[in-house]
């Protein structure tokens, strides 16, 4: 790329990298260009070193300071030069080169989430996390294996709740996919929030069906019957309530599909017999001090990312 730089140019040498380097594996609806290659390639030496070692070295001290040392500039003088050239600020950068180095790891390497986060710069997992579910709305604990678009057809479709669900409310390709995939499901369900995304789509309409018991009330704004039930069934809609709440679907949904000897089988096998030390897992039994300090923690518990 040197040569081909020296003889041809910058943007041409940018251009023939951006269609050499890939991802070793490309999962399903991600990128196909590394960031240092999707970004400019800066036309100072210095800056492009810097660029370079940003790449490599995603777990080291990456700040404005630190980087305008490695260029020999003052930190003001960088960040100016730096968003001239690349076309973005530094930090902009960096958050970018640190969030694909996390997602290589996770699709190809074998280490957990912390080993991960700290090798990536982002100190612990919950940093990582919250910084995937802010550029990309989805935990890192979960990585895709295929696009929206190259599934078509599914007999069961399961939707999740959760941090991340309020960036797919709107209309967009989550929603869009679940209209086209409910058209051929045999069943189509929902954990927690899940419920609300499928409400979202017009699929829930006049349905009865259940949602965590904080966002109950944003279920019939969007045209669905609220029930305060662990698990509702409407035709071959099936929404559970709360996070534990999936379990009872899970097991109902077995029972429906396979017959009540195998769901009681598979219950059994998972020892699902659930004897809680405390009786406050609804608000109607949770002590009022209880109730009151998750009601007052409503707006983060529903949107946080």
């Amino acid at each position: 790329m040197a040569l081909v730089e020296e003889d041809l140019g910058r943007e041409i040498a940018l251009e023939i990298a951006r269609h050499l380097v890939m991802f070793l594996r490309r999962p399903g609806n991600q990128a196909q260009f590394s960031t240092p290659l999707s970004a400019q390639l800066a036309a100072r030496p210095g800056l492009r070193e810097v660029q370079r070692w940003v790449a490599d070295n995603p777990h080291a001290d990456l700040s404005v300071p630190a980087l305008a040392r490695r260029a020999s500039l003052s930190p003001r003088q960088f960040a100016r030069a730096f968003a001239d050239e690349v076309g973005q600020t530094p930090g902009r950068y960096v958050d970018d080169v640190r969030l694909e180095a996390a997602r290589r790891l996770l699709l190809d390497g074998d280490d957990g989430l912390e080993r991960i986060a700290a090798r990536c710069g982002y100190g612990t997992a919950e940093t990582m996390r919250r910084a995937f579910i802010r550029e990309l709305g989805v935990s890192p604990g979960l990585t895709a294996d295929a696009a929206l678009s190259e599934v078509d057809r599914r007999d069961v479709v399961v939707v999740p709740g959760g941090p991340g669900q309020g960036h797919h409310m709107g209309d967009g390709p989550i929603r869009e996919w679940l209209r086209a995939v409910d058209t051929t499901s045999t069943w189509t369900t929902s954990v927690c929030t899940g419920s609300l995304l499928l409400a979202a789509a017009g699929l829930l309409t006049g349905r009865r069906a259940t949602t965590h018991w904080l966002a109950h009330d944003q279920l019939a704004p969007l045209g669905a019957v609220p029930v305060a039930q662990r698990v509702v069934t409407d035709g071959k809609y099936l929404t559970a309530a709360g996070v534990s709440a999936g379990l009872d679907m899970a097991v109902t949904l077995a029972g429906r599909i396979a017959g009540d000897a195998v769901a009681q089988a598979i219950q059994l096998a998972h020892e699902y017999d659930p004897q809680p030390p405390y009786q406050s897992g609804s608000p109607e039994r949770a002590p009022r001090e209880v109730l009151a300090a998750v009601l007052s923690r409503k707006d983060f518990i529903l949107t946080r990312s």
